[in-house]
C-alpha cells in the first residue's frame, strides 16, 4: 500500500474500523499545530482499544496505525498506548493541510 504523496510503502494487516464506523472528524487549532480529531461510533471502541494497545507495544515503525481511504494511506501516526475512547488526533503542521487531511478521513465516512 502507498502513502498519498508516494514516498511511502506499507505492509497492512486486517481493517479494525471501516468508514462507517466514523462518528465524527474535526479541524481543532493546537498551537503550534492543527489536529484532525476523529471520533468513532462506541460500537467499536473495544477494537480500537485492542488494536491501538497492540500497536502500542511493537517499536516503531510496527507501531504505527495506518488510515486508508480509497487505497491511498492518507496518515500512519504511531501509537504510544492503548485508545479507549475511541479517538485519533492527527496532527498537520497547517491549516490547510489538516483541512485536507479532514476531507480525506471525512471521504471515507460515506457509504
Amino acid at each position: 500500500m502507498c502513502s498519498y504523496d508516494g514516498l511511502r510503502l506499507y505492509e497492512l494487516g486486517s481493517a479494525v474500523v471501516s468508514g462507517s464506523d466514523i462518528a465524527s472528524v474535526k479541524v481543532t487549532p493546537r498551537a503550534p499545530y492543527f489536529e484532525v480529531d476523529v471520533s468513532l461510533r462506541p460500537s467499536v471502541h473495544p477494537a480500537w482499544a485492542q488494536a491501538t494497545a497492540t500497536a502500542a507495544s511493537k517499536v516503531s515503525p510496527q507501531n504505527q496505525i495506518a488510515m486508508v481511504v480509497d487505497g491511498i494511506v492518507v496518515a500512519s501516526p504511531q501509537v504510544n498506548g492503548s485508545i479507549t475512547n475511541g479517538a485519533l488526533g492527527l496532527f498537520q503542521p497547517t491549516r490547510t493541510g489538516a483541512d485536507q487531511l479532514a476531507e480525506k478521513v471525512k471521504g471515507a465516512q460515506a457509504p
